[in-house]
């Protein structure tokens, strides 16, 4: 049963969606999905170490997925800060530069 995937941000659903479908059809076991710190965070195990390597990649990707996804409205994102100094991924229109 897909569950974990909607404990991300809306607009990286499309994303966690189809990783924990596959995940979970390779045998792994997930604890938990986040955003944590502006980066998809995915908790899993799998007992046949042949599959892991496989996840690994799936995993990676996802999180690099991620990283350029907005989650406010799911457009091409970037770290950053909005008006309330949350850090995460954020467009132009929702986020800014942090100022150095």
């Amino acid at each position: 049963m897909l569950k974990h995937y909607m404990c991300v941000p809306k607009h990286w659903q499309h994303i966690t969606k189809p990783l924990e479908q596959k995940l979970l059809e390779m045998g792994c076991k997930i604890q938990q999905m986040k955003e944590k710190f502006g980066e998809l965070r995915v908790y899993w195990s799998v007992e046949d170490w042949d599959v892991r390597e496989e996840a690994d990649k799936l995993v990676e990707q996802a999180e690099e997925a991620c990283s350029k996804c907005c989650v406010d409205c799911g457009e091409e994102g970037r770290f950053m800060v909005d008006e309330k100094g949350y850090y995460g991924v954020l467009c132009d229109k929702h986020g800014k530069e942090e100022d150095k």
